[in-house]
């Protein structure tokens, strides 16, 4: 070879061209060509026993340098027994940011760099810009007494609706070492993290279900063919996000900020649900209730957010990561009935 570069490369070209920094060096410093001793955590070492395989697989992180923040807006209105009506409404308007968080008890989760935090501050993974809630029971006053026939089959009725609006949460585009090892953070069969890919250009990603939708070269190949995008190869990383796809695993040196929930935005998602309740007199002393309770009353298909895997492009903008398409149930009934006395 004629440099320590050429060498380098030509030795781990398939590390290098996907930017995994941790096994790029670890193969190296394990090969003929470099031994570096132990200043990797996967060299191997001598002992009485032999060459033992590495020191270690990978180190973690475990303390809470985290940070974030969470800004927003509240508008709330209510009703109370207004013309037998009672209401509550709220819409929000919020952005969470932050690190990541994780519940203090996650294992195999490291940092992107160590000794930038910065490099892992994005949206958080339950980052929602739009929140509105809808809650009302209305029970029509006329007939409420309930005399005579027409009076026990109109009076009695209430009808409670439940709505619920939410734009899309953050959807990360996860690298094709399994987020980790493009800073040479970790071993990437081991450990993962908030780790997002990198735009090259603009990529066209509409945000909206297209149906029979696929690519080509193995991407957005997989499933019933319905994906976020009306071209998947437009944005596809179809040589796993190497330097010249649309967009590109990080590189260490290179990007910054990297971290959060994701880059993309997964689809927005609304519900209503409604139930309704026929109270029944017989006399002063005995009543009863029917109950019908509906959940997905309009049986809407909530589409299930996308997948952006460049280890795994055959699923990239695929709704369902190529699985079930609905990510909700279809519309179901309850039925009930008490007694009072």
């Amino acid at each position: 070879m004629t440099s320590c570069t050429a060498a380098f490369v030509a030795n781990n070209v398939g590390n290098m061209g996907i930017s995994d920094a941790y096994d790029a060096w670890g193969s190296v410093s394990n090969g003929s060509f470099f031994t570096f001793g132990r200043t990797l955590t996967s060299d191997p070492i001598s002992s009485a026993f032999g060459m033992m395989s590495g020191q270690t697989p990978s180190l973690a992180t475990t303390i809470s340098n985290g940070y974030g923040n969470y800004n927003a807006g509240f508008l709330q209105l209510t009703l109370t027994n207004w013309h037998g009506l009672t209401m509550k409404t709220n819409f929000t308007y919020s952005k969470a940011l932050g690190t990541g968080n994780v519940v203090q008890a996650t294992s195999s989760y490291a940092t992107v760099d160590p000794w930038n935090l910065h490099n892992q501050y994005g949206p958080q993974y339950y980052d929602e810009k739009y929140n509105f809630n809808l809650f009302f029971n209305y029970e029509p006053p006329y007939y409420s007494g309930q005399k005579g026939i027409i009076g026990h089959v109109l009076g009695g009725w209430s009808f409670s609706p439940l709505f619920v609006y939410g734009s899309g949460f953050p959807v990360e585009s996860n690298t094709a070492t399994g987020d980790t090892g493009s800073f040479g953070e970790s071993n990437t069969t081991y450990i993962s993290t908030y780790e997002n890919m990198v735009f090259n250009n603009s990529v066209p990603i509409s945000g909206s279900a297209h149906f029979n939708t696929y690519g080509t070269n193995g991407c957005g190949t997989s499933g019933p063919g319905v994906n976020v995008s009306s071209n998947p190869n437009a944005s596809c990383p179809a040589n796993g996000g190497i330097f010249g796809d649309p967009i590109r695993n990080p590189i260490l040196g290179l990007d910054g900020q990297i971290g959060g929930g994701g880059n993309f935005r997964g689809l927005p998602l609304w519900n209503l649900d409604l139930g309704v309740t026929k109270k029944i007199k017989v006399t002063e002393r005995f009543s009863g209730s029917l109950y019908f309770d509906f959940t997905n009353v309009l049986n809407h298909m909530q589409p299930a957010d996308p997948c952006f895997n460049a280890y795994d492009t055959s699923t990239w903008g695929v709704l369902g990561c190529g699985s079930n398409v609905q990510a909700n149930t279809p519309r179901r009934l309850q039925l009930g009935l008490s007694f009072d006395f």
